[in-house]
């Protein structure tokens, strides 16, 4: 852990460099914290292709080869195959719009990997620098990589740093994705290097902290960051500004022209809280396609009154989940060196040793050197070439124990028996065989050194292993009976593979059983083994509180209170490091009001009520269903009122106004008009003629199946209520 890297890496390979024994290396198209990226010519399809090295920061180069200086031979190890097993996952399957995968390949010491050249291609970040994206151009991108994020996530993967420079634009205006980076994200974790790796204006919070979970949310926070970069021509502000106070600037204040939905959409994966985002592509697809259409209020009003039925009936269990009904648990921490997957078994450092035969498993290799003299016939390439001796004295001649092929020592370096003279260097080339030669006393094995650094098997195994050349650390491997790349300690119990290093832990497959879910939450994450008791028992906050078994939510204890860590409920998850009790964590999760806010959901009906009356959803006096309105009211001329209030009388037919001695009357489909300031109602009728009022409120009461509701309405519902009538009368 805190690894320190250098500013720079090395610098790429040379042109016409040929990798793989099939692509010759052009053009240097891209380099970053983690490789570099080459256009390259396929000599086996005679086409051009893609080449990723990788190359993190903090490594150098030994003339082509790659040294892992900064963190290691063993991270070195990992890095090489998180590299290259996401690569040929992807390579299993097609995804639309990623690159095919052709080959992945190990070399000079490092990795690579092989995809198409999408001839025409261009970065995003060439086209953003443009004219602004008009919104149905921005959204098709969206709905494409859309598309291509939810393949990836149904192969459960991440792609980890979704970006414009990440996104390539064919000339048909495809987007394609490419630089997958879930390697990156673990030396990034190792090296505490996440705002080199990561850019910032585009990677979530939970990018830049090396502790926190990547989700499916995390990519969305990538693909909204774009969009709003594709229509606002500049990245939002980043998410470490604006968790120091920075404000996210609307949408809408740069385009205007954006629906108002689609921002809000846009603006809803930029948010802070990952549980804040949509948490799938098919829940962003849904809030995309959903008609931000205003519900009938009547259906607010029935909503309210089934809330408050609940309400009254509420009862809850202090042992149960708010979020699913499973059982909240005090989970203790794991004793040391406990398997987090099975919970029972202790994780051993496995016995790997450096130089153990990975043919017989019971010899140790030793280097030998190949070069003056040959210790391999240039003949057979495979015997040892032995000195003869006179006397106990080594007489210059040396015979292959295998074919008897013989070699004798000149002033140029040696001759055969045809007296076919050349240096040893020229002899060792024509032995096909390295200047360093690994052997086994014990079983006659021979691996060369190769210039990459991996070692060649030039002896037939008697085993039947399929591995020809891996690296020293991965034959160790096989000769301890392992797969090359194996960690090197795994549980007694249930077996499941661990990588230790410098005070973390890493589980490295998703094992079949899975008790207690923590593979499928943490596999392939770097952790810091003083960390991973709270964590194998559901506490990522490494604190004391409750966790669900069922849905893993998490709490807190913080005295009477218990503040939400974490939960998948949309309800609860919106709510996260909020502190209260219990029983109104189960009221937060049934849309119930907390303790003591009771009194607001009676005003939200009664607020609903009046909202209801306006719109003519609900009427006047159950008895009377054409009645509109009956009240007092004064008569107002100009700013000076006339006399005492007497009684407005408003039904579908007539507008009545007077006492009992004198009443006027106007048809009540004969107003052309209604105006509503205040406490006072201007009705304009057909001949000209206007009539205002002040209107004094009126209480009505109203029951609801959840209980009775006495509401005041006054001269803004009744202007309402009139406009729906009249606006009604005259569609």
């Amino acid at each position: 852990m805190n690894v320190p890297i250098a500013a720079t890496g090395p610098a790429p390979l040379r042109e016409g460099t040929v990798l793989d024994e099939r692509f010759a290396v052009g053009t240097v198209l891209g380099r970053g914290g983690f490789g570099i990226t080459y256009l390259v010519e396929d000599l086996a399809r005679g086409d051009r292709a893609i080449v990723n090295e990788l190359v993190p920061l903090g490594s150098s180069r030994d003339g082509d080869d790659i040294v892992f200086h900064a963190v290691g031979p063993a991270a070195g190890q990992r890095l090489r195959h998180l590299f290259t097993s996401e690569a040929r996952l992807l390579q299993r399957f097609r995804v639309p719009r990623v690159p095919q995968y052709r080959a992945v390949f190990h070399e000079h010491g490092t990795a690579y990997i092989a995809t198409d050249y999408i001839e025409g291609a261009k970065p995003l970040t060439e086209l953003i620098g443009g004219p602004l994206f008009d919104v149905v151009h921005a959204k098709r991108i969206l709905e494409l990589l859309m598309e291509t994020l939810e393949a990836v996530h149904n192969h459960a993967l991440l792609h980890q740093d979704v970006k414009p420079s990440n996104i390539l634009i064919a000339p048909s205006g495809d987007p394609y994705l490419v630089d997958f980076g879930s390697a990156r994200r673990w030396h990034a974790d190792l090296t505490i290097a996440h705002d080199v790796q990561f850019s910032s204006e585009y990677a979530a919070v939970e990018q830049l902290n090396e502790r926190a979970r990547h989700t499916t949310a995390t990519d969305l926070y990538g693909l909204g960051a774009t969009t709003y970069t594709l229509l606002t021509g500049a990245p939002p502000t980043s998410a470490t500004l604006r968790r120091d106070g920075a404000p996210l600037i609307p949408l809408r204040s740069v385009r205007p022209d954006v629906h108002e939905d689609f921002a809000t959409a846009v603006e809803q994966l930029l948010s802070l809280d990952p549980d804040d985002r949509p948490q799938s592509v098919a829940e962003l697809r849904a809030l995309l396609s959903k008609q931000f259409e205003e519900r009938e209020v009547s259906d607010r009003v029935r909503e309210l009154d089934a809330k408050r039925r609940r309400l009254k009936r509420f009862r809850y269990d202090p042992m149960q989940c708010p979020a699913c009904g499973d059982v909240l648990a005090v989970p203790e921490p794991l004793a040391p060196e406990t398997c987090p997957v099975c919970q029972d078994g202790k994780i051993k450092r496995r016995r790997i040793e450096e130089k153990a035969c990975p043919s017989c498993g019971a010899g140790v290799l030793r280097m030998l050197d190949n070069s003056a003299p040959l210790q391999f016939c240039p003949g057979c390439s495979i015997g040892r070439m032995v000195p003869k001796r006179r006397f106990l004295k080594e007489t210059g001649v040396w015979t292959c124990e295998k074919c008897e092929f013989t070699l004798e020592r000149t002033a140029m370096g040696a001759k055969d028996n045809t007296g076919n003279d050349m240096p040893w260097e020229e002899w060792r080339k024509q032995s096909g065989r390295q200047e360093r030669v690994m052997y086994c006393e014990a079983c006659l094995a021979q691996f060369d050194s190769m210039p990459d650094g991996r070692w060649q098997r030039m002896t037939p195994n008697m085993f039947g292993q399929e591995w020809t050349r891996l690296y020293p650390d991965e034959w160790a491997r096989v000769a301890a009976g392992l797969a090359p790349d194996s960690g090197n300690a795994s549980c007694e119990s249930c077996g499941a593979d661990y990588f230790l290093a410098d005070g973390c832990i890493t589980l490295l497959s998703d094992p079949l059983n899975d008790p207690h879910g923590f593979a499928s939450h943490y596999c392939g994450h770097l952790i810091p083994i003083n960390e991973l008791p709270f964590l194998a028992v559901g506490k990522e906050s490494g604190h004391k509180g409750l966790v669900c078994r069922g849905c893993r939510l998490e709490f807190d204890s913080q005295g009477q209170e218990l503040k939400l860590v974490r939960s998948t409920e949309p309800r609860l998850r919106k709510h996260s490091g909020e502190s209260h009790r219990l029983k109104d964590w189960h009221r937060i999760a049934q849309d119930l009001p907390k303790s003591g806010d009771e009194d607001e959901l009676s005003e939200d009906i009664a607020g609903a009520l009046v909202v209801a009356f306006g719109e003519g959803e609900i009427g006047f006096d159950a008895k009377n269903p054409d009645l509109i309105w009956k009240g007092p009211a004064a008569e107002v001329h100009g700013d000076n009122l006339t006399g005492r209030p007497q009684r407005l009388i408003i039904d579908d037919g007539l507008v009545s106004f007077g006492g009992l001695l004198r009443r006027r009357s106007e048809l009540l489909r004969d107003v052309v008009r209604v105006e509503g300031e205040g406490e006072y109602v201007t009705l304009r009728f057909l001949d000209g003629e206007k009539w205002s009022f002040r209107i004094e409120p009126v209480k009505l009461t109203f029951k609801l199946e959840s209980g009775k509701d006495e509401v005041e309405l006054g001269a803004a519902a009744l202007a309402k209520r009139l406009s729906a009538v009249t606006k009604r009368s005259r569609g």
